[in-house]
């Protein structure tokens, strides 16, 4: 409700979440911007409303982007579907029924819940989740998520 208010929760949040961005430039594509974002983990209105916040920003900066981040919702979820509305594109990781990203250091079996979107101006060249351990150990509760993405020449 109060975005540019440092610090704030609202709408049932159970703790202060954030949508982090840059600007960047490149020299053939020109200037977009790159977000990251978790999302509240407890509050469906919480994820919703985030998520919607960020689809407007988006859409109102008429920047290509690329947006990162732990949703906190499976693929089929409100808040994931809400990005499309606002020319946001999942870059595809698999969502098979055996596909996670949240593990709780291996703990229990999660599902999807981390994200690579972007705009039209790309096209996923490959994305898949790390599910790597290196020297034997979790280096997270959640599996990394990779895509490459090219700038879309047509």
């Amino acid at each position: 409700e109060t975005p540019d208010v440092p610090g704030s929760k609202h709408w049932d949040h159970h703790c202060v979440r954030m949508a982090n961005f840059v600007e960047l430039e490149h020299e053939r594509w020109g200037r977009y911007l790159f977000i990251n974002t978790h999302l509240d983990h407890q509050s469906p209105l919480a994820r919703l409303k985030g998520a919607e916040l960020i689809g407007v920003f988006i859409q109102n900066s008429g920047s290509p982007a690329v947006l990162t981040g732990d949703m906190n919702a499976d693929p089929t979820s409100e808040p994931v579907q809400v990005y499309s509305r606002y020319g946001l594109h999942d870059a595809g990781f698999p969502y098979a029924n055996d596909s996670s990203t949240f593990h709780d250091f291996g703990r229990r079996r999660g599902a999807v819940i981390d994200y690579v979107f972007h705009t039209e101006h790309w096209q996923t060249n490959s994305c898949r989740i790390i599910t790597d351990k290196p020297n034997g150990m979790y280096p997270s509760d959640h599996y990394p998520v990779m895509a490459e993405l090219n700038w879309r020449t047509t």
